[in-house]
């Protein structure tokens, strides 16, 4: 049977989760599970002794927290009430998980029943958005590296960007990575707007960045500052603050003056030659990284029902695929990742789904028809299973229209750029970028087990597989265990901070 997290027993609910209460009816949110269900906590994942101990931690900690739900408003701090609003998340998460006694729910197919699974499925894909601690402690650690940052008096720097999944707010809980952009208009004297500075002065962006080493060693002694030793990420930088990993990347600020919309303009400067001819475009890595802010704002127009897909989308690979064969989730990207790794990227995983989005709407949702609610998020998850299918095993090319942000031609254009590659996932913004394609610092994605785990998914759904069968396949149940875990963890500790 699938797992059920901890808050709840299969059948009858072990524990159901809400804020401290004030009344009688308190104990009852804390009820044993009766004789006919004493094996729940094996079938759900979870002995029955770390049962008999969960629940004493939580009445201790439901007992510590009193005191701070108790406060008037006008009385608690902002710590607490970050910790307020990330404990009603995590009661909110395990409340609304779809019960494995809603027996109309777990028999639904897609045929039969099609809403009751769409309901399911969207219960279960809520439970991987990361929780106000972890978005808050990040962007903590993005406000202190940047206010060390421009304490230089050598680094002229203009304007700061939050990239990657936490900026575009497609993050996965316990597994995502956080971009600082740092936008450079002089160092020591030197003009850096101009990317071909960038390109060709090793020595001068070399000894930047050894600078920024310094002034980051210096700002905190108790920070982890590395350099990546590949060509690759010649102007990343590793930066840890107190357990978050921060890529720091240094990019030319090429908008001109005073802009009125910095993203824009630097868009703008970048991409025009580009756009204008694409015979003569090829990819590069400085113009992709300096134009990073474009994506980010063409994905805040995305609606969040798409977003949330491809939350799940990465929580299914980084959890239930990743996690599956390691002791520990592979969160983050970018330069932390070693060699050796044969990963997907997180941020291919995000095109794929915007792709899907596009296709399925220029498909089915013409005329008015409302694309989003729990219909469409599942209808969306599986036109990303069969994109991936494509994507890998037909060489079907990836693309996405971007509106204003990106190239308003045909994208095959560019195709010089990447048609030899063995996986083509053009991004979104710059056309002449494959992100998918061989990388000199590391070997090439392993696709397999993804493209396997999407055949069986949309074979299940065909032959008219029930949700809770498609909530027992394996690398559906490894990422609700490990949230299982997770909550219990964050619920524990935040009501004891």
């Amino acid at each position: 049977m699938a797992p059920a997290p901890f808050g709840h027993a299969s059948g009858a609910g072990l524990l159901r989760l809400g804020p401290p209460s004030h009344s009688p009816q308190h104990a009852r949110c804390l009820r044993a599970p009766s004789a006919a269900h004493g094996a729940a906590g094996v079938r759900s994942g979870v002995g029955l002794g770390a049962r008999a101990t969960r629940v004493p931690l939580l009445v201790s900690a439901y007992a510590a927290s009193e005191q701070l739900f108790k406060k008037s408003p006008s009385l608690i701090s902002k710590e607490e009430r970050s910790i307020r609003k990330n404990f009603k998340q995590v009661q909110n998460k395990i409340n609304s998980f779809p019960r494995v006694d809603n027996r109309k729910m777990m028999q639904a197919t897609i045929q039969h029943g099609k809403e009751d699974f769409a309901d399911g499925f969207n219960k279960m894909a809520s439970m991987f958005s990361a929780e106000d601690v972890e978005q808050s402690t990040a962007k903590t650690a993005i406000d202190k590296v940047t206010g060390a940052i421009r304490q230089s008096t050598l680094l002229k720097v203009t304007r700061t960007h939050s990239g990657g999944s936490f900026g575009r707010r497609t993050l996965v809980t316990g597994a995502f990575d956080v971009d600082l952009i740092v936008y450079v208009k002089q160092y020591n004297g030197c003009g850096m707007t101009d990317p071909d500075t960038w390109r060709y002065d090793s020595d001068l962006v070399t000894d930047m960045r050894r600078h920024v080493v310094a002034t980051l060693e210096a700002a905190n002694s108790a920070w982890d500052v590395r350099v990546p030793g590949n060509a690759h990420y010649c102007d990343v930088l590793q930066v840890t603050v107190r357990g978050v990993p921060v890529d720091l990347l240094l990019v030319p600020d090429c908008a001109r003056g005073k802009p009125g919309d910095p993203a824009w303009e630097q868009h703008v400067a970048l991409m025009t030659e580009v756009y204008d001819n694409p015979a003569a475009a090829e990819y590069d890595h400085i113009r992709e990284r300096a134009d990073a802010a474009a994506f980010t704002r063409y994905v805040e127009g995305v609606h969040d029902d798409v977003k949330g897909v491809v939350r799940y989308v990465k929580a299914l690979y980084k959890y239930g695929i990743l996690l599956d064969t390691a002791d520990t989730p592979k969160g983050g990207g970018g330069s932390w990742w070693p060699p050796e790794d044969d990963r997907i990227r997180s941020v291919s995983l995000e095109v794929l789904v915007l792709a899907a989005d596009q296709r399925l709407r220029q498909r089915k949702y013409r005329g008015g028809t409302p694309a989003s609610g729990n219909m469409y998020k599942l209808e969306l998850f599986i036109e990303f299973l069969e994109l991936v299918v494509a994507a890998v095993e037909e060489g079907e090319v990836v693309k996405v229209r971007a509106k204003k942000w990106g190239f308003d031609g045909d994208v095959y254009d560019f195709a010089h750029c990447w048609e030899g590659d063995a996986v083509r996932i053009i991004h979104p913004i710059d056309p002449t970028c494959n992100l998918e394609r061989p990388r000199e610092h590391r070997g090439p994605p392993n696709w397999r087990p993804l493209v396997e785990l999407a055949r069986s998914i949309l074979d299940l759904m065909k032959r008219g597989g029930t949700f809770e069968e498609f909530r027992a396949i394996r690398a559906v149940q490894v990422p609700l265990l490990a949230m299982n875990e997770k909550l219990f963890a964050q619920t524990v500790a935040g009501l004891f901070l």
